[in-house]
């Protein structure tokens, strides 16, 4: 059996070199075209269904356009003050479905989407009470929704409605709180950051406490 030059060997490892850097490039290739196809058909399914919901499942309001942003709204029946229900963090009108066909018997009420939420747009600002109270203020105002008002709010609803009325008192003839939060939540346990300190430290001296 003959030996293998120099050059010879340096000629087939750079072949085989080759080859390797080859496959590994078609793997990338085809691992992106995959992935861009998944893409692709994840956002084509996502827009088929978003307009098969439209269709199958209509807004029973309308959408208005509040300024670069559309909100639903769902006003029934007459009288005044009109009642203006606020759902809980993660809602949307649909939980007052059962209450407002009771209410509108005996005056008006609108229930109404917050952004990103049942059938209104995706917010465009941050998710603040200013903000949201500012929302709801000029979507009464473009949909002629005239005070004065009763806010019924749920849960972290009801902070957007007390920002909304110390900015606007003179149009809020009442409020009804449903589950209430608590207006300096973020200032108790467990969501400030000294009480999370004395909690886990609590929890680390009882836990040392039964190892010993």
């Amino acid at each position: 059996m003959g030996h293998i030059s120099m050059r010879e060997y340096a000629t087939t490892s750079a072949s085989i070199v080759s080859r390797r850097r080859l496959s590994f490039w078609r793997v990338c290739k085809w691992l992106i075209l995959s992935v861009a196809v998944l893409v692709a058909a994840g956002a084509v399914f996502q827009f088929s269904m978003t307009q098969w919901e439209s269709y199958r499942y209509p807004a029973p309001g309308k959408l208005v356009d509040i300024g670069g942003l559309r909100l639903h709204i769902n006003c029934t029946g007459a009288g005044s003050p009109t009642v203006i229900m606020e759902a809980g963090p993660n809602d949307s009108s649909v939980i007052w479905q059962l209450v407002q066909p009771k209410i509108s018997g005996f005056t008006r009420i609108c229930s109404y989407d917050r952004a990103g939420f049942g059938w209104s747009d995706a917010p465009n600002e941050p998710r603040t009470s200013w903000n949201i109270a500012n929302e709801l203020y000029r979507l009464l105002t473009r949909a002629a929704v005239p005070g004065p008002y009763v806010l019924v709010g749920h849960d972290f609803g009801t902070l957007d409605l007390r920002v909304f009325t110390t900015r606007h008192r003179q149009q809020v003839a009442g409020m009804v709180f449903v589950d209430s939060v608590h207006p300096d939540i973020h200032h108790r346990p467990p969501f400030n950051a000294d009480a999370q300190s004395t909690i886990t430290t609590f929890i680390t001296a009882l836990y040392l406490g039964r190892c010993r």
